[in-house]
Order: C-alpha cells, then sequence, then structure tokens
C-alpha cells in the first residue's frame, strides 16, 4: 500500500475509533454547567509555520561549487503562510468532567515559496562552469486526524491531542549547466550547455501532536485555541518532507 492509501486507511481508522462503549458513562451535564458531549463542526484559522531540512536542499549543492549564491525562502530552509479551513468532530463526555473524543481538519495552506542558486568553478584555464537551478514548492492542502482528551475545568476545557497527518504538495524546478570559456577582453562567453526540469504533485503522510484550550461561549457555540506539531514521514515526490508548526484559533457549533 502506497503513502496515499495508508493515510487514507489512517484517517478512516481514527475517526472510527470511537467505541459504542463510550456512551454507557457519558453524562449530558457534569458538575462544569456545561454539556461538551455529541458532535461538533467548525471554522478555524492561523499561521503554517514549515521548517524544511536545508542540507538536503543546499547544503550538498553548495560544496560542490566555489562561488555560490542562493536566494528565496527555501534557501534558509523556513517558511511561513496563512491556513485555514474547516473542523468536524465527536466529544464523549463524563460526569467527573473528563473528555474523550476524536477531531477532523481540512486545511487551505498558503505555504509557496522558491529558491533560485547559482553555482560556478573553474574547469581550467580559461574556462568554468556555471549552473543555474531554481525550485517552487506549494502546500495548498493540510489534513489531520486526531484523538482529544481533555478535562474541564467551569467553561474552560484544556485539551491534549494525537494522530495521522497528510498534506498535498506541489513540486516544479529545474537545472541548467553552460560551459563558458575566456575571451582575450576577459569576458566568458557560452559554448556548451544543457538544461533539464522536473515537477509534480502528490502527498505526503505522517504524525501530528498538539495540545490546546475551548472555551464555552454558550450552551452550542465554544471559541479553541490549539498548537500542532506535524511531522511529515513519506512523500510520493520524493522531496525532503518538511516539519509543520500550526498556530490557530477557531469557532464551534455543538449539535
Amino acid at each position: 500500500m502506497g503513502t496515499i492509501g495508508a493515510a487514507s486507511t489512517a484517517l478512516v481508522a481514527v475517526l472510527l475509533s470511537v467505541p459504542a462503549a463510550w456512551a454507557g458513562d457519558m453524562a449530558g451535564v457534569s458538575n462544569s454547567g456545561v454539556d461538551w458531549s455529541g458532535f461538533y463542526v467548525g471554522v478555524q484559522g492561523g499561521k503554517a509555520f514549515s521548517v524544511i531540512d536545508r542540507d538536503s536542499l543546499v547544503a550538498d549543492v553548495e560544496s560542490q561549487f566555489q562561488q555560490f549564491s542562493c536566494s528565496g525562502g527555501l534557501c534558509d530552509g523556513r517558511r511561513d503562510a496563512f491556513i485555514g479551513g474547516l473542523t468536524v468532530g465527536y466529544n464523549a463526555y463524563y460526569a467527573d468532567g473528563s473528555l474523550l473524543g476524536v477531531e477532523a481538519d481540512f486545511s487551505y495552506s498558503g505555504l509557496d515559496d522558491d529558491l533560485t542558486a547559482t553555482g560556478i568553478s573553474a574547469l581550467g584555464p580559461g574556462q568554468r562552469m556555471v549552473a543555474n537551478g531554481h525550485l517552487r514548492l506549494q502546500t495548498p492542502f493540510i489534513g489531520t486526524a486526531r484523538v482529544r482528551m481533555g478535562y474541564a475545568f467551569g467553561r474552560v476545557l484544556p485539551f491534549i491531542t494525537a494522530g495521522v497527518a497528510v498534506t498535498y504538495s506541489n513540486v516544479e524546478g529545474g537545472s541548467d549547466g553552460t560551459l563558458e570559456v575566456q575571451q582575450p577582453s576577459g569576458a566568458f562567453v557560452p559554448v556548451d550547455g544543457a538544461s533539464t526540469s522536473y515537477g509534480g504533485s502528490g502527498f505526503t503522510a505522517g504524525w501530528t501532536a498538539g495540545g490546546g484550550a475551548e472555551y464555552a461561549l454558550s450552551d452550542d457555540w465554544s471559541a479553541k485555541v490549539d498548537y500542532l506539531y506535524v511531522d511529515l514521514i513519506g512523500s510520493d515526490l520524493g522531496d525532503p518532507p518538511p516539519k509543520l508548526h500550526l498556530w490557530r484559533a477557531g469557532l464551534n457549533y455543538r449539535f
């Protein structure tokens, strides 16, 4: 089973992991005075920070050239952008104030950055090789499916969460190399060269963990803040998978 199939199976497994036995000990309203039980939907948004292994992108190439320059957000291995989307979940809430539930979210991500690099190496008297490369990495979709555990203190519900994560990314890039020969004037002119390009789209799967707090605004509405760390460990694209830090705020409606 490939990365996409495994990720889909894991997402379904997490969402179906609430056993019917939970219902036996559930209490509609505990001593906190708020009923957190049942299904809910919501919206969330915030900031996504991406950290990529720079050595996999730049350092190994940089060491092969006598002169090297790099520009673009991927050169320092960090990206950040807006993230926002929808949330759906289910809570089993108990008389002692404890909560156990499942939650999934599907988010648009503005993570979109690039890299442009140039390397120059002398090949001999009056000759040099000039190489140029570019890379663009977009991550327009991030989804997670997680178990949530928490304990209510009045209207405040702090929680921890963990589960699986899937992102969808687009990668495109290319490179060219040119042999240049120095003229009597001192200027270098190209005499031969070659180029290549590549691109693709695919899923990257991994795990996620984090925590947050939710506040009951009324019997049906609640506001929340949370943080998720996402470690992407498998990619259909073959690119170095990033580590993601998601900081979000949201609004949920229980029914």
